[in-house]
């Protein structure tokens, strides 16, 4: 009977975790377009971070849909949810399919990412055309976010440039405590280097997302500027 109660428990808990992922996934909001944004000459690629099914679904929320909104090419990565080194393989081998077919992208990852955009970052490859981990809370950047210099996105430095958001200008005014508590369950069970924070993914109730989409196109327009400079 014991055991049957737990199963039921166990249940329950699975069932509700899904219903949650699933709830922030299917959420929207509004934005308004800014005009005349310049556009990269390379697609976006945004590659998800560990997974476990406290946060699996819709790794980067509405970002992509509203870079896309303004005209961009966006692609979007799932990742194994938590080996490392298989993680690494599929990022490897989608970058081998790229360079095989000509293809030059502009990599975006969060902070749990890291690791993965520094390999890939030192491998060279001709698809990697900049590799950029958006990172929050960093106190050494205070006031708004940091983007790198469009001449600091050339390929040719083949590093990981740290693009540094404001989260304390950029949390929701009442931000959720369930999901606050669930995201640091989260980053216990995959142990990254830097966990995943919820400003940087604009996760509804806890973030504010159109403020945070703000600071995405910004970087978007960054590497569009990066693109020009490394054309001339």
């Amino acid at each position: 009977m014991m055991l049957m109660m737990g199963g039921g428990a166990a249940v329950l808990i699975l069932a509700s975790l899904v219903l949650l992922n699933q709830r922030r996934a299917n959420s929207s909001w509004s934005f308004d377009l800014r005009p005349n944004c310049l556009l990269t000459r390379h697609p976006l690629l945004f590659i998800s971070g560990p997974r476990t099914l406290i946060y699996f679904r819709k790794y980067w929320n509405q970002i992509p849909h509203f870079l896309s909104s303004h005209g961009y090419e966006v692609m979007e990565l799932n990742l194994p949810w938590r080996n490392r080194a298989q993680r690494q393989q599929h990022l490897n081998h989608f970058i081998a399919q790229a360079e095989a077919q000509g293809l030059s992208l502009h990599i975006i990852g969060d902070a749990t990412c890291v690791p993965e955009l520094r390999e890939l970052a030192a491998q060279r490859s001709s698809a990697v055309h900049s590799c950029s981990a958006v990172i929050c809370g960093n106190s050494e950047h205070t006031g708004g976010s940091t983007l790198p210099r469009p001449e600091d996105l050339r390929p040719s430095l083949f590093r990981v440039n740290e693009v540094h958001l404001p989260d304390a200008q950029l949390v929701a005014p009442s931000p959720s405590r369930r999901w606050r508590l669930l995201l640091a369950f989260h980053n216990w069970l995959t142990q990254p280097e830097k966990g995943l924070d919820p400003v940087a993914l604009a996760i509804p109730r806890v973030s504010n997302p159109q403020a945070v989409a703000q600071h995405y196109l910004n970087l978007a327009i960054s590497l569009a500027e990066s693109d020009v400079k490394c054309s001339h």
